[in-house]
């Protein structure tokens, strides 16, 4: 992804500014391996890399997978989404009292961010928040 440094360092400065506590990891909305094969590159992961860097932050990639693959989002209504991604996910490492910020490129209707952060902590995480670059109305 082309925009991804840029998105990254300007997401990361808005972070540095804003945020009081810092999370112990930070979490890249996985893709499922089907699509991650086909686009050639995960934009979350991207984008947290360049978080992590400047903040200083982990990145655990390998924490939770997405396990089912959902056609894209994009042109479903809000209740669609959420029921598209009712089990999507899945943790496969521990994540147990562990404070996690999940990064995305665009959040829209909040459906991903909250079936991955349903999935953390499920998994015993202690806090979880959603870093995003963009807001969708």
């Amino acid at each position: 992804m082309k925009y991804s440094r840029v998105m990254g360092e300007l997401l990361a400065s808005a972070i540095a500014t804003r945020q009081t506590t810092t999370p112990d990891f930070l979490v890249p909305v996985p893709l499922h391996q089907e699509r991650l094969l086909e686009r050639g590159y995960n934009q979350a992961h991207k984008i947290a890399d360049i978080i992590g860097q400047r903040l200083s932050i982990p990145i655990n990639a390998r924490s939770v997978q997405r396990i089912d693959q959902q056609g894209s989002q994009v042109t479903l209504n809000a209740r669609d989404r959420a029921k598209n991604l009712r089990r999507a996910f899945i943790a496969v490492d521990s994540v147990a009292g562990k404070n996690i910020a999940i990064v995305d490129d665009v959040y829209t209707t909040g459906a991903t961010a909250q079936a991955l952060a349903t999935t953390l902590l499920k998994a015993d995480a202690n806090s979880v928040s959603v870093w995003a670059f963009a807001r969708t109305p």
